[in-house]
């Protein structure tokens, strides 16, 4: 994306100009406490103008640049500081030669950055962009942004920028354009700012409930006047109109193209304007009468030309709108005085089209406890702003007994009169009443015992499990004070496992840490800090719910193999679910037991070889077979009499899924790889690699790491996930396990640190092992399980017969009746009851499945992409048409001709399409 595109987002409004003077006017605020950055950064430029970068310097500098990261408020996470310093101690000369091209200011960031981070991966060394925000901003802060990637995505969200994250580098520099053109604007404004003040004025924009609520409700308040000014006056909001990007204009034209009825109307008035450059309120007239006169009944008597236009207008505005209400939604539940209570978390924003979609000049946001089923029964927290004023305070819902009361609520007309402090002082003095106004569904469900009134009796503690993943983190990040946001959602968008533990913890219930694979211990006691709460974190691209713990106590770890052997303990939640998944519920009984088996930690000398129950039933929760029973059966058998699998079948019919599911419900660890061409024995076996002081050592490869701790030596029955296995070459990366495979010893070219010759050996009757770094035992129970894509299936043969012999194929096929009863079944299971096109989905897959099989993950792909306005065509061109891949000309070209017999889709754009991604000539 330019600099062009950029500005377009950035500049398309006022709300730069809103977010400016509220930040200018917030840095004399007490509660602003960011003068630190300046401080800090102003001696690095100074430290690093005058020191010369060398093969000697560089470590002294880094461990300067590291002394000077703030431990609160840091610049970026000590352990890319800690890679950083490990590079440099192992190669100083490269390490000094990669901050000489950071800093050449002749080249892009972008490629500084990458070369960069290229080099420290190519190391072993993790190097995040934040590090190199802060490298950047440390040589000279006035021309580099800091940068943390959850403030590039709030951005993105508040200006509305329609780019999605990619590589380190690019993110950086993307965000660094941001600044860019933010900078020029500012300065052209007279201000004298540099790249720190307008990171800073982002920082402050996403972080300081101030600077969040006074920007969002200024910001929302100023659209409601110009849409206030549209309802009045329909050349003027069709003049905007013909202002709109054209690009967004010709996407709108296209998603009206086939429409009917008032969408017709809208469609014919951007074929007008795109087409001829000219539109009027008499052409609008026109073309409502003609649309009119082709249906029976009058279909305007609801529509005016504001209606009309204002879904053309609010499109591109509307996310934003939602975003802005939300951050004010988020100000106001985590006011302090309002701990006590748990609010229903983004529920009741309502932007400009909260009316049917029709349109108007009002939004509004109500907060009510989470313990009533809506708004609409509730007492309410309630903001409210139209184009004249902004109200707040308390309200009340439609099915509410004092609907008709008056309502508390405070106004301001002027916009430089409105602050969080008034906003937060009036709703501060109207919560009593909050409190009490929703106290009539617990005295209505009393009504038969008589009782006229709740007494609110204090809450008992309740006892929960957190499993956390070590490879995401750690309880020891959290020891000093810090807090963990747990998401209550997993990256794909799905509910974890026992959700309904998230909806229960409330701040002070009681929390074990429980550290999983390869620790598998109890090692920490906390608190939950906040309930079921909507913050940010990596890997999910926009706001999570989710909840907050802290750290208490250190605990004498307790072994999973311990918890195991107390029959009180057995039936708790977290055992019978095998840890997996993240927050269980104890009792307190199951709670205190726990802790009454802490004791000093000991070591044993042989440590017992994990082992699988195979008498656990297989789940295949989340898919859905037509044969599923029987594939079941296959894999269970299979598992069971000590073979390794192969799923094989088109590509989206859910192979790598059940992989993990097949794992799972036999409670087994497991380690999942995607196979490259480019692997070898070093990756699967392992090899020999530099360390930080200049040796050289083995380092496991992922094969050998199913078996043993790298660090702690103890024995591990990780079972191996390897996706896309034809994509290897199968014979070279594996080739001297095979005889372990078969259950044969092997001796490895390689010594351990201890100097004994590496061998990979069956267990068969071996019971325990002394830990060691040089005696690797392949659990009985150890399996390996592979996918193919059919689709590939010529590169089958890629395996030697000596490999594939080791292995039982499992077809996992496409459903063979592809109708509408079998849309309708999967629906649940990607949580979208409600879809509409079932009829045109069904038809899809069935048409796509004459040319290419796939299976329901590509469909659910369309589905979820179609759920709200049925655009087939883009998901057809996002989805489909890649599968294609190697077709005949011919049969692409016939199956879009093909779609053509259902009703909503652009056959032209997809041909188009195809004839260019393919290059057919035409």
């Amino acid at each position: 994306m330019d600099n062009f595109q950029l500005e377009r987002y950035i500049l398309r409004d006022n709300y730069l100009d809103i977010l400016l003077k509220r930040y200018l006017k917030f840095r004399t605020n007490p509660e602003y406490d960011e003068k630190y950055k300046w401080d800090i950064l102003d001696e690095l430029n100074r430290y690093l103008q005058k020191t010369e970068i060398t093969e000697e310097t560089v470590l002294d500098v880094i461990k300067y640049i590291k002394s000077k990261n703030p431990q609160t408020g840091s610049f970026t996470h000590w352990s890319s500081l800690d890679n950083l310093t490990k590079l440099a101690e192992e190669a100083p000369g490269l390490t000094a030669k990669l901050f000489k091209i950071l800093y050449d200011e002749s080249l892009p960031v972008r490629e500084r950055i990458e070369q960069f981070h290229f080099s420290g991966k190519e190391h072993g060394k993790n190097l995040g962009a934040p590090l190199f925000g802060y490298l950047l901003a440390a040589y000279d802060y006035k021309k580099y942004p800091l940068y943390k990637e959850e403030l590039l995505k709030e951005m993105k969200k508040a200006f509305g920028i329609d780019k999605k994250l990619g590589t380190i580098s690019e993110n950086y520099q993307l965000f660094f354009d941001i600044c860019r053109v933010t900078h020029d604007y500012t300065r052209d404004q007279g201000h004298d700012f540099n790249f720190l003040d307008v990171q800073d004025m982002f920082f402050c924009a996403t972080y300081y409930y101030t600077m969040i609520a006074e920007t969002a409700v200024e910001y929302l308040h100023s659209l409601a006047v110009k849409l206030q000014k549209f309802m009045e006056n329909d050349e003027l909001f069709l003049s905007e109109i013909k202002k709109m990007d054209l690009p967004f204009l010709e996407e709108r034209r296209k998603f009206y193209q086939k429409s009917d009825k008032i969408n017709r109307i809208r469609y014919l008035m951007l074929e007008q304007w795109l087409n001829k450059k000219t539109l009027s309120l008499e052409d609008l007239e026109r073309m409502k009468q003609e649309v009119n006169e082709e249906y029976e009944s009058n279909i305007l008597h609801s529509w005016n030309n504001f209606r009309i236009m204002f879904q053309i207008y609010y499109t591109p505005m509307k996310d934003r709108v939602l975003y802005h209400l939300g951050n004010l939604h988020y100000c106001i539940r985590e006011m302090e005085e309002f701990s006590d209570t748990a609010f229903v978390q983004d529920k009741a924003l309502n932007g400009f089209s909260w009316n049917q979609n029709f349109g108007g000049s009002e939004c509004w946001i109500a907060l009510y406890p989470n313990d009533i089923e809506n708004h609409k029964k509730a007492a309410q927290l309630f903001v409210k702003i139209d184009g004249e004023k902004v109200s707040y305070g308390l309200g009340y819902g439609s099915e509410h007994p004092k609907r008709n009361a008056d309502w508390l609520l405070e106004t301001v007309t002027d916009m430089e009169d409105f602050t969080y402090e008034k906003l937060h002082s009036h709703l501060v003095d109207v919560y009593p009443q909050f409190l009490e106004d929703n106290q009539w569904m617990e005295a209505k469900a009393d009504t038969e015992s008589s009782v006229d009134s709740t007494i609110r009796v204090k809450r008992e503690p309740k006892y929960f499990w957190l499993t956390t993943n070590p490879s995401i983190w750690t309880v020891d990040e959290i020891k000093e004070g810090g807090e963990v946001f747990y998401t209550a959602f997993n990256e794909k968008g799905n509910k974890r496992r026992i959700y309904h533990s998230f909806e229960t913890a409330k701040p002070g219930d009681r929390v074990l840490f429980y550290e999983s694979t390869p620790r598998k211990e109890i090692v920490a006691e906390g608190e939950v800090t906040k309930d079921l709460h909507t913050g940010s974190s990596p890997g999910f691209p926009d706001p999570v719910e989710g909840v907050s713990f802290r750290y208490v106590r250190n605990m004498a770890p307790i072994a999973w193999e311990q918890l195991n052997q107390v029959d009180d303990i057995k039936q708790s939640t977290p055992i019978k679910n095998g840890a997996q998944g993240s927050l269980f519920e104890l009792t307190k009984e199951q709670f205190e037991t726990i802790l009454s088996m802490e004791q000093p930690e000991l070591m044993e000398n042989h440590l017992p070889i994990p082992s699988i129950d195979f008498s656990q039933d297989i789940t295949m929760k989340g898919l859905f077979f037509e044969d599923k029973e029987r594939i079941i059966k296959q894999v269970k058998t299979t598992l069971s009499k000590g073979k390794h699998i192969i799923l094989t079948g088109p590509p989206g019919t859910g192979k790598s899924k059940m992989a993990k599911e097949i794992c799972q419900s036999f409670g087994a660890d497991y380690l999942m790889m995607t196979a490259t061409s480019d692997w070898s024995a070093y990756d699967t076996i392992g090899g020999i690699r530099p360390n930080a002081d200049g040796t050289l050592s083995f380092k496991q490869g992922f094969f050998l790491n199913c078996f043993k701790d790298e660090k702690t030596l103890k024995p591990e029955n990780k079972w191996l996930i390897i996706d896309e296995m034809n994509r290897a070459d199968i014979d070279k990366a594996f080739g001297a396990l095979f005889s372990a495979l078969t259950g044969d010893s092997i001796t490895l070219n390689f010594q351990g640190e201890s100097g004994n010759q590496i061998v990979v050996r069956p267990q068969k009757d071996v019971k325990e092992v002394l830990p060691n770094d040089y005696d690797f035992i392949i659990p009985n129970d150890w399996r390996l399980i592979g996918t193919i894509n059919t689709i590939d299936k010529a590169s089958l043969y890629e395996m030697s017969y000596a490999f594939m012999r080791r292995f039982a194929f499992i077809p996992v096929g496409v459903p063979k009746e592809i109708d509408e009863e079998l849309v309708n079944a999967y629906l649940p299971l990607w949580r979208i009851e409600d879809y509409a096109y079932s009829t045109t989905l069904a038809d899809i897959w069935r048409f796509i499945n004459e040319y290419r099989q796939i299976g329901p993950a590509i469909i659910e792909d369309i589905a979820q992409f179609t759920a709200e306005d049925g655009d087939f065509t883009s998901a057809i061109v996002l989805y489909v048409l890649p599968q294609f891949e190697g077709l005949q000309e011919s049969d692409i070209l016939t199956f879009i001709k093909k779609l053509g017999e259902l009703k909503n889709l652009d056959t032209n754009y997809l041909m188009e399409f195809a004839i260019d991604f393919f290059n057919i000539k035409e």
